[in-house]
């Protein structure tokens, strides 16, 4: 895939219009996103998965964890197991489940005080699940705003995929705020 957009980096519609390069991404976003998953906390495949995808344009591996969210996993919109195309779902849907019940728990423990262990435990739940947790992360920080610091010190244990994936994250949260924040008129406080 690397050598690839590499070959192409010049024209970006010529590859999202070629049919293998699809076939690749429709394999990243439905098989190798969702092993990701099901395979535990592994930072190493991690780390080989941002490899892999590391060279394309953000907006298609934005696209790519669009699909992987959509397809069932990674959204903690309450897919239900069974739901999507793919045989694994279930496993998915279980892990997911798993890394966020445990998130929720590690994050309720974060103080100033405990920051690096329980950061490193966020981590291990971030690796192979990071939409759901960072999803349930940035709802958390944006109804108790002094985590903040302490969620931006965790963060240093994560990976560059987790980063990756935090970034679409932010994104989709700050698209969904702005189509439900009312507009506030210069020198209007909104409390």
């Amino acid at each position: 895939v690397s050598t690839y957009v590499q070959t192409h980096a010049d024209n970006l519609n010529t590859m999202l219009q070629d049919p293998v390069f699809c076939t690749i991404l429709h394999y990243i976003s439905g098989v190798l996103m969702p092993a990701v998953v099901v395979g535990g906390c592994n930072p190493f495949v991690d780390s080989l998965v941002w490899k892999i995808l590391k060279d394309l344009p953000f907006q298609t591996r934005f696209e790519c964890y669009d699909s992987w969210k959509v397809s069932g996993s990674g959204s903690g919109s309450g897919a239900k197991p069974g739901s999507g195309s793919h045989a694994c779902l279930a496993d998915v849907y279980h892990e997911e489940c798993k890394a966020l019940h445990g998130a929720k728990q590690q994050f309720k423990r974060l103080t100033k005080d405990n920051v690096k262990l329980i950061g490193r435990q966020l981590a291990k739940y971030s690796h192979h699940c990071p939409l759901p947790v960072f999803t349930f992360m940035l709802a958390q920080l944006e109804c108790y705003e002094n985590l903040i610091p302490f969620v931006v010190e965790a963060l240093k244990y994560s990976t560059e995929l987790t980063r990756d994936v935090l970034a679409y994250c932010l994104v989709l949260s700050m698209q969904r705020d702005s189509k439900s924040t009312p507009k506030i008129k210069p020198g209007e406080t909104h409390y």
